[in-house]
């Protein structure tokens, strides 16, 4: 069969190897670079103030195998090296409090004293967290559907916590992080609020990729132009702008679903009802050398993940890059990458600015993702995606493994 895969993120690459020597594949990717949301500068960013073997990652940076067990397996299978890294975290409250995760306590130093103290202010996120535990106990993703993670965090510092976890996950302005979907929400959270363990991939996350498109054979377009789709009885034509008209067997979008309707020439009712509630989410990250915004609230250790609360109702968080990529942390530079903090970082600072495309998570538009699962292969029509599953790597990926499993390609 021939096979259109329309975008060259990640879902899209993975279907792409797991459907290698059983079709004819063609990657379209409307970027000039593959890669979707992982973004490696030194790798597939280019920049002009890193080279290899120094990788900085601008996207996704790390994961946790234990909560990513079919993403651990793809990685197996390729055999990526990884590195462990410490799950520590620190949130810096508007108003000048300091919450510090244990691991950070335990590894940032300092005297008894103010270790047992950064203990002591733990306390109330204790009570706190074991509240939302409760509220969310045993409720399934159809009792989840119709609420927002809104409806389930409380309020307090540890809900604020979570909400900037939200906005690192599902990259996400900070105020908009009680409206995304407790179905894809809330697990996420009850997971990750229990890790202590984080894995990231030595020379960058894009490495499994990179390893990815040297492993197959496929056509792979960059710069598409896809004017439209249509689908016939017997296949599929993707129109390009330059007029030329491709004719396929199947067609695989795993594109953000914002993007689906845009793309089909001829959707269905249940294809509009499905993805007309989708948008876009356009943000960016920076990596950055600007430690001042720690050296303002007098702090002297850099996590992998700090949060940041602003005056104004914003947030933003700061992760270490040093440490997860396996650079020295005793001197500078110390490279990382932020999210919503563009006012607080030194401009002469900054190394690279990324822009992304994400999905706009809602509960309207995740209302219909249970029949979009259910209609997998409907007039020679698949799609693959981290939102069809937990919104991250693990969904991309499993989400890849369900279209190879109906196309007739190998699992993992």
């Amino acid at each position: 069969m021939r096979v259109a895969i329309v975008g060259g993120g990640a879902a899209g690459l993975v279907t792409a190897y797991l459907l290698n020597g059983r079709h004819q594949l063609t990657v379209f990717e409307a970027t000039s670079a593959l890669g979707g949301h992982v973004r490696t500068l030194g790798a597939n960013v280019p920049c002009e103030r890193v080279a290899p073997p120094l990788f900085l990652d601008a996207g996704v940076v790390e994961f946790d195998e234990q909560h990513f067990p079919t993403f651990a397996r793809l990685l197996d299978q390729l055999k990526v090296r990884r590195r462990s890294a410490p799950g520590t975290t620190a949130l810096f409250r508007a108003d000048g409090r300091r919450f510090r995760s244990r691991g950070n306590i335990a590894l940032a130093g300092g005297g008894r004293l103010e270790r047992l103290a950064a203990t002591a202010r733990l306390l109330p996120l204790a009570r706190q967290q074991r509240l939302f535990e409760q509220r969310t106990e045993g409720l399934a993703e159809a009792d989840l559907t119709p609420h927002a993670v809104g409806d389930y965090l409380g309020k307090g510092s540890y809900a604020t916590w979570l909400r900037m976890l939200l906005m690192y996950a599902y990259s996400t302005q900070y105020p908009d992080t009680a409206d995304i979907p407790a179905a894809l929400a809330v697990p996420m959270l009850r997971a990750a609020t229990g890790t202590t363990a984080w894995t990231a991939i030595e020379g960058g996350s894009y490495e499994y990729l990179r390893r990815i498109t040297e492993a197959i054979e496929a056509r792979f377009v960059l710069d598409a132009r896809i004017e439209a789709i249509s689908r016939q009885k017997q296949g599929s034509e993707i129109r390009l702008a330059n007029g030329e008209r491709l004719s396929f067997d199947a067609v695989v979008f795993a594109t953000p679903p914002d993007q689906v309707l845009a793309l089909l020439a001829d959707p269905t009712p249940a294809e509009t009802r499905c993805f007309e509630n989708w948008r876009a989410n356009h943000m960016h990250t920076v990596i950055h050398t600007d430690t001042a915004l720690y050296q303002r609230r007098g702090a002297h250790y850099y996590s992998e993940f700090d949060l940041f609360e602003g005056a104004d109702g914003g947030a933003g968080y700061n992760a270490y890059l040093n440490r997860l990529a396996g650079l020295p942390t005793e001197r500078a530079p110390h490279y990382f990458l932020a999210f919503g903090l563009d006012h607080e970082i030194d401009p002469a600072c900054v190394v690279h600015r990324q822009p992304h495309h994400t999905p706009c998570y809602t509960v309207a538009s995740l209302r219909h993702r249970q029949e979009v699962r259910e209609s997998q292969g409907v007039r020679n029509t698949f799609h693959a995606g981290a939102w069809l599953g937990d919104g991250l790597h693990e969904g991309a990926v499993t989400s890849a493994v369900a279209v190879a499993e109906r196309l007739g390609g190998r699992g993992l």
